[in-house]
C-alpha cells in the first residue's frame, strides 16, 4: 500500500482475514458501524467515554474535527483501544453500551441486525471472577446503580484523584457514576476488584450500603473472601521469624496437592484463595 498498489494490498489482506466471527466487530467494520450509530452524532462525546476511550483523545477529536466527522474518529479510536485488550471488541458489548446510554430503541435494531451467537458449553465463564477489567463497566455501573447520585463519594472513596473526580460531567448522574467506575478501572494504583468495592463500600464513612454489598457477594462470592496485603504477608512472616528464632526450632508443615481442570476454569484462582491472596489480574 506504499507503493499505492491498493488493490494487491486489499487482497493480500482479506485473504489473511481471521475466520469470520459475528460477535467481532474488526478495524474493517468501522464505516459499517459508524452507519448504524448516526443517532449518537450528536452524543459522541458520551459515547466515546462509555466505550472507555480516554477523556484527552476525546478532547482532541473534539478540537481537530468537524461535527460530522467526529463519530467515525470514535469509533476507529475504540476499534484501536480493544484491539490491545484482552476482549475483542464485539457487537454485544457495543448494544449494551448504547442501552446504557438511554438508547434502547437503537440497541433493539443492533440487537436484530446482528444477533449474538450462542456460546458453546465449554466457552470460558468469568463471571464469578473476582478481579475486573476494563470490560467489566457496565456489569460494575450496572450492580451498583442506585450510587449513581453518590458518584462524587463513591469516587473519592475508590482513592480517585480528587480533582479529575471534581471535573467528570455529564447529562445525568448515572452518566457521571460510568465515568467514576470508568476511572477506576483504568486506574494504575490499585487492581480493580469485587473484594476493592466491596471494602469500599463497608467503610460506612458515606452511608450504608449493606444492600448493594450483598448483592455483590451473592454474584461474586470471591468478594467476601478476605485478602491478606503482601505488606500484612511480611508483617506475619516477620512475627513467624521471631518466635522460631526466640524458640530455637520452628514447626513446619508441608501440603501437597494437585489441582486439575482445563484452561480457564480458575486453578490458579483456587490457589490463590487458599494462600489469602489477591486474585490474579484476567487474562
Amino acid at each position: 500500500a506504499g507503493g499505492n498498489d491498493i488493490s494487491t494490498a486489499e487482497k493480500i489482506a482479506l485473504s489473511h482475514l481471521a475466520p469470520a466471527d459475528a460477535r467481532f466487530i474488526g478495524m474493517r467494520h468501522s464505516s459499517t458501524v459508524c452507519e448504524e450509530l448516526l443517532a449518537f452524532c450528536e452524543k459522541w462525546y458520551d459515547l466515546g467515554v462509555s466505550l472507555h476511550i480516554d477523556e484527552k483523545v476525546l478532547k482532541k477529536i473534539k478540537s481537530l474535527h468537524a461535527p460530522s466527522a467526529r463519530l467515525n474518529h470514535v469509533v476507529v479510536e475504540w476499534l484501536k483501544l480493544n484491539s490491545s485488550l484482552s476482549c475483542p471488541p464485539t457487537w454485544s458489548h457495543l448494544i449494551k453500551v448504547i442501552a446504557l446510554l438511554n438508547m434502547e430503541g437503537v440497541a433493539k435494531e443492533l440487537q436484530q441486525s446482528h444477533p449474538v451467537p450462542r456460546h458453546s458449553s465449554s466457552a470460558r465463564n468469568t463471571a464469578n471472577i473476582a478481579s475486573l477489567g476494563e470490560n467489566s463497566l457496565l456489569e460494575v455501573v450496572d450492580t451498583i446503580s442506585e450510587l449513581k447520585d453518590q458518584w462524587q463519594a463513591l469516587g473519592l472513596a475508590l482513592k480517585l484523584d480528587p480533582s479529575v473526580v471534581k471535573e467528570i460531567s455529564g447529562t445525568t448522574p448515572k452518566d457521571c457514576l460510568t465515568k467514576v467506575v470508568a476511572l477506576w478501572l483504568r486506574c494504575d494504583k490499585v487492581t480493580p476488584s469485587w473484594k476493592g468495592l466491596v471494602d469500599c463500600l463497608l467503610t460506612g464513612l458515606w452511608g450504608d450500603h449493606s444492600s448493594i454489598v450483598n448483592r455483590i457477594i451473592n454474584k461474586q462470592p470471591m468478594a467476601a473472601v478476605p485478602v491478606v496485603s503482601s505488606e500484612e504477608q511480611k508483617v506475619q512472616a516477620k512475627r513467624l521469624y521471631d518466635e522460631a528464632m526466640e524458640k530455637g526450632y520452628a514447626e513446619c508443615s508441608t501440603i501437597r496437592c494437585l489441582i486439575h481442570g482445563s484452561a480457564g476454569v480458575g486453578k490458579t484462582h483456587v490457589k490463590h484463595l487458599l494462600l489469602k491472596m489477591p486474585p490474579p489480574k484476567l487474562r
